[in-house]
Order: structure tokens, then sequence, then C-alpha cells
């Protein structure tokens, strides 16, 4: 009996025992089972076991298919197969086991929260810029496999210009698909992808920021000094991230930066502190050169950047007149409400970089002027220079890059800064910053070929050149006043003297009538003397350098002799000015003369100074508000078609006449002016060796000095337009004749108008009065 309740209690124990071992068998596997699958991992689970035996203190032994492997596949394990995988195990090793995976369930649930709140901090940023079409700029700062994931949600558009795009077959960046992307990454790499958005985020923050303070306060009026302080803060900020990283510049450029701080600029409503702080923002841009290297996804960033540096410009639309008031600010609202209206996404004129330069020329102040066109110059240069000394170049052979000034309308708007023949509220005054937008156009123009060539050519560059050579060396001082002022004063002037024969000319020093061809009513040269104040103290290195912009385009490098001369004919006074300044273009000049064109040209210059001449003789005649009679009646009718023809006839004919005639003038006058300036080097010489008192022979094996060098092209010049007289020898016979009549018949007057003899009547008293 005892024995049989001995046994008895062993079988209840040993129950318990299982029903124990069930019970924490059970246990183990529901925490194990977090998502009540039913199921739980295989890894997971001989994972556990391999870390606890690590433990001295435990003594069981993991069962053989529990054994970690290194090809060791993952499976479900029920808990039927728990319970066959454990069974070896004491209740106590089970206990061991459950509270090891608690702890182990505990430390990835808290290591899960901490993923979870890292994915969705990655989301929060992404979706920021996501919904703004923004995320594209993340691709490269991201892993390998983010990056794949991020540009399947990215559209390839051509444009997208309202920024509405999706990814491809609607994939978007929800919470499950983020969790999906990072399952196999741990907090830390998804925070430090994080991280590398906050820059993005900062950028927009700033560009936003910087919106706000530009219109902060009364935007018809100058920002105040605190104000240009903030947003110098702002920009100098900008700055630094664009030149941190190529995708910071994208994002900024996506923004419409460019041209937003370009119109600040461009408001001439900041300080010259802000104007600055624009100009370096503007300048860090454009520096990766987008428009050059911009990959599939970034083609709105490289469609602004091309918008912007005027890449599709039609060189055939410039209009001088209309772009020097637009240069010069005229169409310019004052104030900052211009940067309202463009807060507020009201349609506006985008701007560009030949704005920008500009406004930079076109400063008020002269300093803040030099500084800036300084700025621009060694911006310019860093393209030519090699990285030894502060360029881009690689080495000494390595490619020039194009200039990003040479695309649009920058080349003409140094010329019309340039042009000291324009009213003097449209051009640079002070010469020291004309011979430094010298050296701007040549670096510009440097490296860009025929497309360099057509823009100086709708810059009428080669008018400006001859401008600037010429200064104020001859010609009629002109007034600073108004337009409208020197307009009405023009007209009187003209009525004042439209019963005078003549050219009108107010310089007669070396200046001859009917040989050059200037702009509506005016027939010489005028120059403002503030232009060349500084030619005192600086001398007048712009001419100087004008003139070696011409010669250094000669060169085969460049445009070449024969594109040169092309150039130089598309003004009618090339030859006029080359021939009279001091010392003579002698090398362009026979450039000029040996071209076969250069009949051609002479012609057509001749007919446009001769149908001048004409047309100012003919109203003469025909206009009956002159201050003389008109030689047609007033009822003269212009609309009858047979007086039309006639005088029009009539007209033709005399253009025909006076053209020959204004070839032999221009020719004439070249040989002329040659022939005065050979005399002047001439008298300069033997004045030096009288002051010296001494005369060397020059030894016939040393090279020619400057002045005996100067004679001889010179003279070589005086052949070369001799050698362009069209005139046979009987019509130079006439010609002779003619001339000997007219100075015979102007010495006797002229010997009859200082006779002091009395006059025998009043009507010879008259006579003599008209004639003297």
């Amino acid at each position: 009996a005892g024995g049989g309740g001995g046994g008895g209690g062993m079988e209840e124990y040993e129950e318990d025992g299982e029903e124990k071992r069930d019970a924490l068998l059970g246990d183990i596997f529901n925490i194990l089972d977090q998502k009540h699958r039913g199921f739980i991992s295989r890894v997971e689970l001989a994972h556990i076991l391999d870390a606890m035996t690590a433990d001295t203190s435990v003594t069981f032994a993991v069962p053989e298919p529990l054994v970690p492997t290194e090809n060791m596949k993952d499976s479900r394990v029920t808990v039927t197969d728990l319970r066959n995988f454990l069974e070896g195990m004491s209740a106590g090793d089970l206990e061991d086991v459950k509270w090891f995976a608690e702890s182990v369930v505990k430390v990835e649930t808290e290591l899960r929260e901490v993923w979870r709140q890292a994915v969705q901090r990655w989301r929060e940023r992404v979706e920021g810029l996501y919904n703004r079409n923004l995320h594209r700029y993340l691709l490269t700062s991201q892993p390998e496999r983010v990056s794949r994931w991020l540009l399947l949600r990215t559209s390839m558009d051509e444009v997208n210009k309202d920024d509405s795009s999706i990814g491809l077959l609607g994939l978007g960046i929800s919470q499950q698909e983020v969790e999906v992307l990072f399952t196999d990454e741990t907090a830390d790499d998804i925070n430090r992808c994080s991280d590398k958005i906050e820059p993005f985020m900062t950028a927009l923050e700033l560009r936003g920021q910087l919106s706000e303070a530009c219109v902060d306060g009364d935007a018809s009026q100058r920002s105040t000094p605190e104000q240009d302080t903030k947003i110098c803060e702002l920009l100098t900020k900008i700055a630094d991230l664009a030149e941190r990283c190529r995708e910071h510049t994208c994002l900024l450029i996506h923004e419409d930066t460019l041209s937003y701080v370009t119109a600040l600029v461009r408001s001439r409503s900041f300080g010259q502190s802000v104007v600055a702080a624009c100009s370096s923002l503007i300048m860090a841009l454009l520096n990766y050169r987008v428009h050059e290297n911009a990959r599939d996804y970034e083609k709105l960033c490289r469609h602004k950047v091309a918008e912007y540096l005027e890449l599709e410009y039609d060189v055939s639309s410039y209009n001088v007149n209309i772009e020097r008031r637009r240069l010069n600010g005229t169409e310019v609202q004052p104030g900052r409400e211009s940067l309202v209206e463009k807060q507020r996404g009201l349609p506006q004129e985008q701007l560009t970089i030949a704005d920008w330069v500009g406004s930079l020329l076109t400063l008020r102040v002269d300093f803040d002027r030099g500084e800036m066109l300084d700025v621009l110059i060694k911006y310019d240069e860093k393209r030519l220079l090699v990285e030894s000394e502060g360029g881009e170049r690689k080495s000494e052979d390595s490619p020039i890059a194009t200039s990003l000034f040479s695309w649009g309308r920058v080349v003409m708007y140094l010329l019309s800064r340039l042009d000291v023949s324009s009213h003097h509220s449209f051009h640079e005054h002070r010469t020291p910053m004309r011979t430094h937008l010298w050296k701007f156009l040549l670096n510009v123009l440097s490296s860009v070929g025929e497309r360099g060539r057509l823009l100086f050519r709708a810059g009428e560059g080669m008018r400006v050149i001859c401008n600037v050579i010429r200064g104020s060396a001859w010609g009629a001082e002109r007034e600073e006043v108004t337009p409208e002022e020197e307009q009405d004063r023009e007209e009187e002037e003209e009525l004042y003297h439209s019963a005078q024969n003549n050219w009108g000319l107010q310089d007669p020093y070396h200046s001859w009538p009917y040989v050059e061809s200037f702009e509506g009513d005016q027939y010489e040269h005028r120059y403002y003397t503030m232009d060349f104040l500084d030619d005192k103290f600086y001398g007048s290195k712009d001419r100087m350098l004008a003139a070696a912009f011409l010669e250094y385009m000669s060169s085969d490098a460049m445009w070449g002799q024969e594109t040169l001369v092309e150039e130089m004919m598309q003004y009618e006074n090339t030859l006029q000015v080359l021939c009279r300044v001091r010392p003579p273009g002698c090398l362009l000049m026979k450039m000029l003369l040996s071209s076969p064109r250069f009949p051609e040209y002479l012609h057509s210059v001749a007919a446009s100074v001769a149908s001048a001449y004409v047309d100012r003789s003919m109203r003469m005649l025909c206009s009956p508000d002159a201050t003389c009679h008109s030689f047609f009646p007033v009822c003269y009718d212009f609309e009858d078609d047979a007086y039309v023809a006639a005088l029009g006839s009539f007209k033709k004919q005399l253009v025909q006449v006076e053209t020959k005639n204004v070839e032999l003038r221009i020719l004439a006058h070249a040989h002329h002016s040659l022939q005065a300036c050979l005399q002047e080097e001439r008298s300069m010489r033997e004045s030096d060796n009288d002051k010296n008192n001494s005369a060397r022979s020059m030894d016939p094996d040393e090279p020619l000095d400057e002045a005996t060098q100067l004679e001889e092209e010179i003279t070589d010049c005086c052949k070369l337009i001799a050698s362009r007289l069209a005139l046979r020898l009987d019509e130079l016979g006439d010609v002779a004749v003619a001339i000997y009549m007219e100075v015979k018949d102007f010495t006797r007057k002229s010997l009859l108008a200082v006779n002091q003899l009395p006059p025998v009547n009043p009507d010879e008293r008259q006579k003599a009065r008209g004639l003297e």
C-alpha cells in the first residue's frame, strides 16, 4: 500500500512537471511570436539559444537542429516543433530560455520603436521635398539602394514646370513603403540618411526667409540698414550651402533663386553689401555649369540655367536703342514692388545674367561700380587660369571653358557702356573702368569664336571702338543736358543754319566736310569733356586697349584678318578714324585697304555720305519752314506722282555725282591726315635733335627705331590709298584744272575783300560788304 502511494505521488509530480513545461514552452512561443502568426523563426530561436550558451552558468546543450551554421536556412517553427526541439531541456532550463527570450524581445521592441522613429523622421523630410518635386536632388546623397528607390519615384519629363509629377506606376512614399525600404537597415543607418537631408531642408528654409525679409516693411521704399544686414546674412548662408554641394545648388536653382536674386540687384533698393552678397550667390550657383552636366532627372534645373544664361538668345532680335534704355534702368519700378509681385507668384519677365551684369555696370557710385567690375573680371578669369594660380584648369594643356557671359546680351551691354558717343547718362565716364571693360570684353570673346563675332556686330562693336579710339582728339564738345533738351537744341540749330550751304562743322582743324557719315542730323563727331578728364592722370589706356583689341582679333587664333576686315567694314567711318588718330592705325589700315572688297565698301560709304548731304540740301530747298526762301512753293504737290518722280530722279542724279566726289574726298582726307602726321613726326624729331645737338647716323644692321618704322608704315599706307584712286589720267587732269580755277577765283575774291580803297558809290559799298 505504501509503495502504491509513493508511485502515485511520482506520477502526480511528473504530471505537474509536464504541465509546467508545456506552460513554459507556450510562454516562450508566445513571447517570440509577437505578430501572432502561429509560428516563430527557426533562425531567431537558434540565435537565442546560441547566445545563451555563451554564459558559462548554462548547462544545457543546444539541440542539433537548432545549432547555427553558415548555410542555415530559416523555416517556420510551430508549437509542436518547439516542443520536439526542446524536449530534452528541464523546466529550469526552459525558465532560463523564457527569461532570455523576454529580454531579447524587450530590447527588440525598444529598438523597433527607435527604428520606427528614424523611419518616420526620414519620411517626413523626404515628403517635404517630394511634395515640391525636390526629392530628385537627394539621389546622390543617399545610399545606392535608397537612391534607386527614390529614382523610381522621380519624373523624367523634359521640363516639369508645374512640379506635379509622380514616379513610375504611381509609387509614393507611404509609411509602409518606407518601412519596407529600410527593413534591413538599423536606426543609425537611417538617421545618417536623414542627416544628409538636413542641408537641403535648411537651404529651402533660408530661401523662404530671404523672400520674406526682402519685402518686409514698406515695399515702396528702400530697405533699412537693419534689413540689409539680415538679408546679407541669409545670402551668405545660402551661398555657403551652394558652394558645399552641387545638389544644394540644383535645389536652389529649381526654386528660381537665380532670377529672384537678380531682381534684388536690379531693384536698386538695397545697399552695396546686399548687391555684393547677391553677386557672390549668383556666381556660386553658376559655378557648377549645370547646363553642361545635368543628369536626366535634372532637366528642369538645366532649363532654368540655360534660360538664365540666354543660351537660345536670338542675336538678330537685339535692338541697340531699346536695350540701352533697359540697361540703364529706365523701365525699372521704384522700390521693392517687383519683389512683392514675384513673391505673390504674379507673372513677371524672367531676368537673366545680362540683367545682373547690366545692373552692376550701372551702379551710381563709381567705387561700387569699379569693385563689382573687378569681381566679374576675376570670376571670368578663373576658367583661363590653372589650378596652381587659383583657376579651374588642371594644366596648361587643358581646354578653356566657354565664358558664361558669352551667350546672350552681356557682350552687347559691355559695348553699350563703352559707347562714348551715346548720351552721357548711358555710358561709362571713367577711363580706368572703360579700360577694365575692354579687358573683360576681350576675355569673354577669346574663346567664343563665330558666335562672339555675331554678338560683337549686333552691339555695333566697330562703331564703339572707333568712337573710343578718337575720343576727344577732334570734334565738337557736347553739353551735358537731358536727351529732350539736346534734341530741342539740335532742331533749333538746324533752323538757324538751314540757309548756310555748308556742312556746319564746329571743329575746323583738319576736319573735312562730306567725309564721314553720322546718324540723324549730326555731321561731325561729338564728345563729352568729362569722359576724358581721367586721361590727365591715368592716360588714354582705354583708347590704346581698344586699338590693341582689334589687332589681337586679327590673329589666326581669333577671327583672322579676313574676318576682322569684314567687321571693320560694318562701320562707315573706320578708315576716316584710323587715319586721323595719333599714332595712326597703320596695321589695321593696311588690312582694310588691301582687301578686295574695299572698293565696294568705299562706294557704299560715299553713297551714304552723299545721300545725307543731298537730303540736307534738298530739305533746304523744299521745306517752307526754313529761314531761307524755299526753291519750291509751299503749295508744291508732293502727292502728285509726276512731281514726286521728277524730284526723285533729280535727287538720284545728284547722289550719283556726289558719291563719286565723296569717294575722292575720303581718300584725299586719309592721305592728307597721314601726311600731316608724318610732318608732325618729322618736326618732333628735328626738335629733339636740336635739343640734343647730336644727329647720329643709324647703323644699317641695327633695327629701325620707332619713328622710322612709323614713317615707313605711313608711306606704305599712302601708297595703298593712291592705288585705290578710281580716276583715269584724263579725269585727273580735269580735277586738277578745276582745283586750279577754284583756287584762282578764291584768291581774286580774297584780294577784293581786303582791298582798303574806298568804294566809288553806295552801290559799290554794298557789294563790298557782301563780298567781305
